[in-house]
């Protein structure tokens, strides 16, 4: 194009000296308006042992201002302090040649939480640019040194619920809202709400606060995301998980332990096919972060066309992740409160029971001492005496006499076989625990029982009615045997004379079997009716010799067989 013999073209290749006129023209310009220009470049490096560049920041400094040009870090570095070491290297070097102002640039995709984190505000934004992204121009006030703590958000420690106001934004339409929101979720956590019913409040309340109609929340659990909590219109999140390689958004945020954000992900190529029937726009995926420790992801989702998330909403966004983190820790603090006290409960009924124990044993071996000391101690004594006369073999002892004092001598050790039986019985019902248990033939038990008794039963001139069937039980035949034996044994030294016995059985409501025995004898008061079945101990001291253990055995075979004894008498009636 000519026009008073001026040229205007474009040129592919320019020539270095045209490029140099032109820059130098323009800054010619500045300075016959501001003054001398002054600026001076700003590298901050990072290097590794080998001394390879792995990260750093490149600007200026020029009319009070710092401008950072380029900002990078390599990814495997991320998420672990280093950006912000070179940020503030960066910023003090600036300070110190006198700037009072940093600036900034970046991209959506780029590093927009980082910087909003570390004080710096949106001062204009570029939507679609490039295409479904935007641009952002911060800045930031470097007139006073930072303080170490409050350069980054602020920091809410998990059980610190009332640090939760600290963290809302100072201005926003929206801000009643978003205070009654933590308000209300605040009051639910002190609640004690179960913690999935926690976590359903967060996601509606974000979704509402921050105008992200589908929204979600996602843990980490065995190498996956799994869903946790859903806005309504997404069903199809139910039990979801997420592996590597799927949902691209949320383990770049997990993994980075920055928000990542997508201003139309229905055009971005790594979309989930999950997704396609709700065609997300803006999207912004947050990390819950405990200490060092990304324990999953608060996602969040528009529908509209030209709806990116601001920069506002990207701090309330991290706000809300930050909420979760603190819902999770306290639940987990919680649990684990609890663990500890029913752990401590349990200890202590342990040893309860354990000392309860100890303290049976001490009575079982002082009652066995008095047994051994006296019911033993006399049929032995009785066995040594008879002995011993027989040893001397006096002229006046006759044939009949003697008879009779062998007789003695067997009954004496039939005694003490009885008791030392029944000992050995008594000590293997409270230690075994492996009884076999089957299906009883009762009629046949009863049977044996009674050939057991028979002389007993005829000496007493006893009557033992019997029923024609048994019901079925299960249960362990020998023991049940011995109980029936230790019964009726009773009945016959303390019925009636002469005796009458009756066996017998019925069903109970829960369809227990009730087996009983019934005489006819004097019958108990109701203190020798709780003592009945205490090891070592005998009711009826004045009728007959015994030495006390029937009945608690008895007591001992029917509790560890599932069951239980009981006796029901009046005094004059058996």
């Amino acid at each position: 194009m000519h026009h008073d013999d001026v040229i205007i073209e474009s040129v592919d290749q320019p020539n270095p000296a045209w490029t140099n006129q032109i820059r130098q023209g323009l800054y010619q310009h500045n300075r016959q308006q501001v003054g001398s220009r002054h600026f001076h470049e700003l590298s901050i490096v990072m290097r590794d042992q080998a001394g390879e560049v792995i990260g750093g920041l490149l600007g200026g400094t020029i009319w009070g201002w710092c401008l950072i040009e380029t900002f990078w870090i390599a990814d495997h570095l991320r998420g672990r302090g280093y950006g912000r070491q070179i940020l503030e290297a960066g910023e003090q070097v600036a300070r110190e040649r006198g700037c009072k102002h940093s600036i900034v640039e970046t991209f959506s995709f780029q590093a927009l939480p980082f910087y909003l984190k570390h004080g710096y505000v949106v001062y204009g934004q570029l939507d679609g640019f490039p295409a479904s992204h935007t641009r952002y121009s911060l800045k930031k006030d470097l007139a006073e040194e930072p303080n170490p703590r409050s350069a980054d958000r602020p920091v809410v420690q998990p059980h610190d619920i009332g640090a939760l106001y600290h963290l809302a934004p100072q201005a926003g339409p929206a801000q009643p809202h978003y205070l009654e929101a933590l308000y209300q979720i605040t009051l639910d956590l002190l609640n004690r709400r179960s913690l999935d019913d926690l976590l359903q409040i967060v996601v509606e309340h974000a979704a509402d606060i921050l105008e992200a109609p589908y929204s979600e929340i996602m843990l980490v659990e065995d190498g996956d995301l799994v869903v946790r909590a859903f806005t309504g219109n997404q069903p199809y999140l139910l039990g979801d998980r997420v592996r590597r390689g799927e949902a691209l958004v949320s383990w770049r945020a997990y993994d980075t332990r920055q928000p990542v954000l997508i201003d139309d992900y229905s055009a971005w190529s790594g979309r989930r096919v999950l997704y396609e029937e709700a065609q997300l726009r803006a999207v912004a995926d947050f990390p819950i972060v405990i200490g060092e420790s990304c324990l999953g992801v608060l996602a969040m989702a528009r529908v509209g066309p030209q709806q990116p998330f601001g920069a506002v909403e990207v701090q309330r966004g991290m706000q809300f992740s930050q909420l979760v983190a603190l819902i999770l820790d306290n639940a987990k603090l919680y649990t684990t409160a609890l663990r500890e006290i029913a752990e401590r409960e349990q200890a202590q009924r342990d040893l309860a029971a354990h000392a309860a124990a100890l303290q049976a044993r001490n009575d079982d071996l002082e009652a066995f001492a008095h047994t051994i000391a006296h019911d033993l101690k006399t049929p032995l004594v009785s066995l040594s005496g008879y002995s011993q006369l027989l040893q001397l073999r006096s002229p006046s002892i006759d044939r009949n006499l003697e008879q009779e004092i062998l007789g003695n001598i067997w009954k004496a050790g039939k005694k003490m076989n009885a008791i030392i039986d029944a000992l050995l019985l008594l000590a293997n019902v409270r230690t075994r625990d492996d009884v076999p248990a089957e299906a009883l033939q009762m009629a046949t038990i009863i049977r044996e029982v009674e050939d057991r008794l028979r002389e007993q039963i005829v000496a007493a001139n006893a009557v033992v009615q019997v029923p024609d069937a048994w019901p079925t039980a299960i249960g362990y035949a020998p023991w049940v045997e011995a109980v029936w034996v230790n019964y009726l044994t009773n009945a016959l030294k303390y019925g009636g004379e002469p005796p009458e016995i009756r066996l017998g059985a019925s069903r109970t409501p829960d369809g227990q079997v009730r087996f009983w025995v019934q005489d006819n004898g004097p019958g108990l008061t109701d203190e020798q009716q709780i003592r009945l079945f205490t090891p070592f101990t005998r009711l009826h001291t004045d009728r007959v010799e015994g030495h006390g253990l029937g009945l608690s055995i008895v007591q001992g075979i029917v509790k560890k067989l599932g069951g239980e004894v009981g006796v029901e008498s009046r005094l004059g009636s058996g």
